[in-house]
């Protein structure tokens, strides 16, 4: 029996602005290791190539339950 595995990376994207207020609000709680300072360079190093089949969900969607 052959075992068939595949793999689904998952992209949670939202503005610069928004992602920047989530985290200086964490750091503040002492809920996220990273410095705000560090974002803008986390984001430009970040490459995402459609041709890879990333899904992409907009983090400033609300869940909704199961």
């Amino acid at each position: 029996m052959a075992l068939c595995l595949s793999t689904v990376v998952n992209y949670t994207g939202a503005e610069t602005e928004v992602l920047a207020a989530r985290l200086v609000k964490r750091a503040a709680e002492g809920k996220h290791y990273m410095p705000a300072m560090l974002l803008q360079s986390r984001l430009d190093l970040l490459q995402i190539d459609d041709s890879e089949g990333i899904l992409k969900v907009d983090a400033t969607l609300r869940l909704r339950p199961l």
